[in-house]
């Protein structure tokens, strides 16, 4: 049974305007994957000229890449341009592939050649990542979390400890530390706990001692 991307294209190739042209974004995964080589070979045979993948996150809020198609009908054109965007969406590389080559090797899409990415451009210093940690801490009410617990951009002892958040810690950055586990919470829960007793809190202190950590996201 045709998926309803398959089902999409194929009702869109019929939809083409009175010069045989159309323009359909599609996800991505249809550029490439070999579940979809008909549905290439149909955008092929009815004129496609361009495909560009637009990547992840070039609409908000739609969480799969996606790819730009352009065609007409009938075609002259021999090449196929394929290219795709980068972060700030550029156009990060492009070629043009003849529609022959294109059949005998089924593909869409262009891979973008790997690069090396400046530090300061998204990813965190290895100094980062030993320095925090955003396990180990664990508490049964709110009260006891906001005690022993507290946002803040700077620490308001400097033997409290940083403790990170699973929001923090993205693929490739490690943001500012603004949450701080206090250095005296033994103190601060024992206190809590002579008025609540039930009450519960613990923090896996050895995690914190050791270097260099490793964050899980």
């Amino acid at each position: 049974m045709p998926s309803s991307v398959e089902d999409f294209v194929a009702k869109v190739l019929t939809l083409a305007d009175e010069a045989g042209r159309f323009g359909l974004i599609v996800p991505s995964k249809i550029l490439d994957q070999v579940s979809y080589s008909s549905t290439r070979e149909a955008l092929i045979s009815n004129g496609l000229n361009t495909a560009l993948d637009l990547g992840n996150g070039f609409f908000p809020s739609i969480t799969e890449n996606a790819a730009l198609l352009t065609g007409a009908l009938p075609t002259t054109d021999t090449d196929i341009q394929m290219g795709a965007l980068d972060a700030d969406c550029c156009l990060e590389n492009a070629t043009f592939e003849s529609r022959t080559s294109i059949r005998e090797r089924p593909t869409l899409l262009l891979r973008a050649a790997p690069q090396v990415t400046p530090p300061e451009e998204g990813f965190c210093k290895l100094s980062d990542l030993v320095s925090v940690t955003d396990s180990g801490i664990d508490y049964s009410t709110a009260e006891m979390g906001r005690l022993i617990l507290y946002e803040s951009q700077l620490p308001h002892s400097d033997k409290d400890i940083p403790a990170l958040r699973g929001r923090d810690i993205g693929p490739f950055r490690v943001n500012q530390c603004r949450s701080w586990l206090r250095h005296d919470w033994k103190t601060q829960r024992e206190a809590l706990r002579k008025i609540h007793p039930k009450v519960k809190a613990k923090a896996n202190e050895a995690i914190y001692q050791q270097s260099p950590k490793i964050l899980i996201r």
